[in-house]
């Protein structure tokens, strides 16, 4: 898979950096709120999986599927 890879424009640590940032400051904007955190599957999931382990506050969670159709038909 790695040599489909044109360049890799974050690396794993970065991700992981980017997972704690986001965890903390959305633990700190939505303590004490309502929370929804929506993934677009299926390239959301191991992301979500991550963050919301970081996210110190009560939350909901649901995922979307969408597709595209020839044509420009989106759903």
């Amino acid at each position: 898979m790695k040599e489909d890879l044109k360049e890799i424009l974050m690396t794993e640590d970065e991700i992981q950096q980017l997972g704690r940032e986001l965890g903390a400051k959305i633990t700190e904007d939505y303590t004490d709120k309502d929370l929804v955190c929506v993934g677009i599957l299926k390239g959301s999931a191991m992301f979500m999986s991550d963050l919301i382990k970081r996210i110190d506050t009560h939350l909901a969670i649901d995922f979307m599927d969408v597709s595209s159709y020839h044509g420009g038909t989106e759903s």
